[in-house]
């Protein structure tokens, strides 16, 4: 089969949904496709890929994705004739605005000239209620553009049932197939240096991820003081100072590394001397937020066979819940994330079992082998 894929960004650039075309890519080449890569104009992705490596073709055409590149684009699906094309999808990555009101256009078009597409909605819209109303217009014309594609394609893909159900609030589909974020991390499992610490792992630091695992690890760290916190990659500074600025005193703060941004390779490493995994994402009032799928480092952490503590919000969807996958969900509550974390330390038996069912989950769900399994099922079943 014959496959283009349309994404803004490609590797070497650092991002997330170019790393998710990149291996989506790889592993379609590697059941015997071919594949092609269109994405914009830019001197590190043509002297890198300009040989065309990996049985990768990349073809860098957009500049600002405006009229005269879609003419392009729809120019090299005439001369390629491929089988499928497939949208990598986020509102910013095609509008500086968010609001890439050219997308319906081509796709009408594209589906006009009997194309097969397809698209993964990586993310559609932002929410703009009474407290944000000011991004109402911004926030409707994206929904809209959202809606319109979904219509005109033969089939979609999305991270979380949460991403599912927005898409399917005013328009109900079969078209919508759920499918993981896979794992871009590479894992070999070693033997831990230091066996007489306990070593809690996370991702990040911003207003809405972790400061909750910050404070309560400073106060357990006054009373266990063999604990150690682990931040890895790259981190929000103006967060970073103002949990600096509450928690420096503590006895905690010296025990907490914060790496900014590593390799893939070092992640693993880091990975392979922890003792658990904290994904302590923000909960609102209203329930919004939580661990979710849409997280590229959950498939690493989970190969890993690391025991995970996540906060269970809207984003947690059935995956969590029906799978066995038994990650340790709390509240949004530093009460019940210190208990969890309790838990994992006194109740070795428990850790274990956790750990086993994160690598399972990871092997039949998040493998990019399976990702691209439940891709093929919607490809064949749309000719």
């Amino acid at each position: 089969m014959k496959l283009v894929f349309i994404t803004n960004n490609f590797p070497p650039i650092s991002c997330g949904v170019g790393d998710y075309t990149y291996n989506l890519a790889q592993e379609f080449v590697k059941t015997g496709h071919e594949v092609g890569i269109v994405c914009r104009i830019d001197s590190r992705i043509s002297s890198h890929w300009g040989k065309g490596l990996e049985g990768i073709t990349v073809y860098p055409i957009g500049v600002n994705w405006g009229l005269s590149d879609w003419k392009r684009v729809m120019n090299l699906l005439q001369d390629l004739k491929p089988d499928r094309v497939l949208l990598q999808y986020v509102p910013y990555s095609f509008s500086r605005f968010g609001t890439p009101v050219l997308i319906p256009l081509v796709w009408f078009i594209l589906r006009l000239k009997k194309y097969n597409i397809h698209i993964t909605y990586h993310e559609i819209a932002m929410w703009a209620g009474w407290g944000k109303i000011k991004y109402l217009p911004i926030s409707f014309i994206q929904f809209t553009i959202a809606y319109t594609t979904l219509f005109l394609s033969k089939s979609v893909f999305v991270s979380t049932q949460f991403v599912s159900n927005q898409l399917q609030y005013f328009y109900k589909s079969n078209k919508i197939a759920v499918v993981p974020i896979g794992g871009n991390f590479p894992f070999n499992k070693v033997e831990k240096v230091d066996s007489d610490k306990i070593i809690i792992c996370t991702a990040g630091l911003s207003p809405s991820r972790n400061v909750l695992l910050i404070k309560t690890f400073c106060e357990m760290a006054e009373e266990i003081p063999f604990l150690e916190l682990w931040v890895l990659g790259k981190y929000n500074e103006k967060t970073f100072l103002k949990v600096e600025s509450n928690y420096a005193a503590s006895k905690g703060w010296n025990r907490i590394v914060f790496t900014g941004v590593i390799s893939s390779k070092d992640f693993a490493a880091f990975l392979s001397q922890a003792d658990f995994f904290c994904f302590i994402d923000y909960v609102d009032k209203n329930g919004i937020g939580g661990i979710s799928t849409k997280s590229s480092i959950l498939p690493s952490v989970l190969n890993a066979s690391l025991p995970i503590i996540g906060t269970k919000g809207s984003l947690t969807d059935d995956f969590f819940y029906k799978h066995g996958c038994n990650i340790h969900l709390v509240d949004y509550d530093q009460k019940m994330l210190k208990e969890a974390i309790l838990k994992l330390f006194n109740d070795k038996k428990y850790a274990q079992k956790l750990g086993e069912n994160a690598f399972y989950t990871f092997k039949k769900f998040m493998s990019w082998e399976k990702i691209v399994e439940k891709y093929l099922d919607r490809f064949v079943c749309n000719v």
